[in-house]
């Protein structure tokens, strides 16, 4: 890589075998960026171990080994203006972060891994979307449309849940908005307003045939992480 590679973190817990983190792999290191693999029980403080990159992505392939750890460098890329991009777990995990952090709701969870609980942020889908492809539509106006510049994309989905819809209009009202959805205006993609880029889908973009061009989302991401990297070198 060279000097002007932004430094990536991809948190999860890598598993060779999963469809899903051999897009990754393909995906963001082809588009120009150092990328590292950090195992999810070595995050320890996201402010220390996480502190040398200038972008994060929140990994799908859930459950975690440490999901704590997960809502952790969620929470440290949203108050340090890191930038971030989670794709289906991290979506879901990105919506447990804001509704614990900013929303109050001590306890918040995510029924895959605690179904019991009675604040589940995240919750199942009316049906399973994994192994499939949708539409998602782009609303004007947000940062995922200056990044697709089109208003209707195909994307392929892995996921079994999404945002409990208790929560959206009290997300979107504490700045966490919907900026896609599917034909039935359910929420595929979310993005913070104000941040340098804060940006999730359900979906997992980066799962594609051939890499010859980043995804427009990949290139969105890196592109604000090399203006981190580049503001970092100015101080």
């Amino acid at each position: 890589m060279n000097s002007a590679s932004p430094r990536i973190a991809i948190i999860g817990d890598y598993d060779e075998r999963k469809v899903v983190h051999q897009g990754t792999n393909a995906e963001f290191p082809a588009a120009g960026a150092d990328v590292a693999w950090i195992p999810t029980d070595s995050i320890g403080d996201p402010a220390k171990s996480l502190r040398d990159f200038d972008g994060i992505i929140i990994s799908p392939g859930s459950p975690y080994v440490d999901e704590e750890a997960v809502i952790a460098s969620v929470r440290y890329a949203r108050e340090n203006e890191v930038p971030l991009v989670g794709m289906c777990a991290g979506f879901q995990y990105v919506t447990v972060e804001f509704v614990r952090s900013v929303l109050g709701v001590a306890g918040a969870n995510h029924a895959e891994t605690h179904p019991d609980s009675e604040k589940l942020a995240v919750t199942p889908l009316v049906c399973s979307l994994a192994g499939e492809s949708h539409p998602v539509h782009v609303l004007p106006g947000t940062r995922a449309a200056s990044a697709y510049r089109q208003e209707r994309v195909i994307e392929p989905f892995f996921c079994n849940y999404g945002i409990n819809p208790e929560f959206e209009p009290r997300l979107a009202d504490a700045g966490l908005a919907v900026s896609g959805r599917d034909e039935m205006g359910r929420p595929r993609i979310i993005e913070l307003a104000g941040h340098p880029f804060f940006l999730a889908t359900l979906y997992v973009f980066q799962v594609r045939d051939r890499h010859v061009e980043p995804h427009p989302l990949t290139a969105a991401f890196l592109e604000a992480a090399r203006a981190r990297l580049m503001k970092s070198r100015t101080k």
